[in-house]
């Protein structure tokens, strides 16, 4: 009888219902994970490309102010310094592959120009003024 009594008082969850919440728990998270990473990946690219796409506004509004694109010497990249004078603000660093806003510019005198950019998932995208927005680097060559 006292046995009896003291199972009636007790109440708990037994060691099978456990197991089972937990390997409900594992599924679910099985599936968040990859999701969740998946998004951050389009967050990071949706970034870089918005960069990219105020960098080609910077670029024309040069073009509108001084008649030609941004360059540096010998018609190199042009400087993020020399672009953020026209407009250019770069998302958090943490958006670009290694932590740092890799963008540069190629640009081919009043003619053409291409920006390039990687983001954190790697991924290399660029926006040229004849092209538009593409997932791979800018050519190697003008035309842009």
């Amino acid at each position: 009888m006292l046995n009896s009594e003291a199972s009636e008082s007790e109440s708990g969850f037994t060691l099978l219902e456990l197991i089972v919440v937990t390997i409900i728990v594992a599924i679910l998270a099985g599936v968040a994970v990859p999701t969740f990473l998946r998004q951050r990946t389009r967050a990071w690219d949706a970034a870089v490309q918005a960069d990219l796409r105020s960098a080609a506004f910077a670029q024309e509004s040069a073009l509108s102010f001084s008649g030609s694109y941004l360059t540096a010497v010998n018609n190199g990249p042009a400087s993020l310094d020399d672009l953020t004078d026209f407009g250019l603000r770069l998302s958090n660093p943490a958006n670009y592959q290694g932590n740092t806003p890799n963008v540069s510019a190629l640009v081919d005198g009043p003619n053409t120009y291409c920006i390039t950019a990687t983001s954190a998932s790697s991924q290399v995208f660029s926006f040229s003024s004849l092209r538009g927005l593409t997932r791979s680097p800018c050519p190697a060559a003008a035309p842009y």
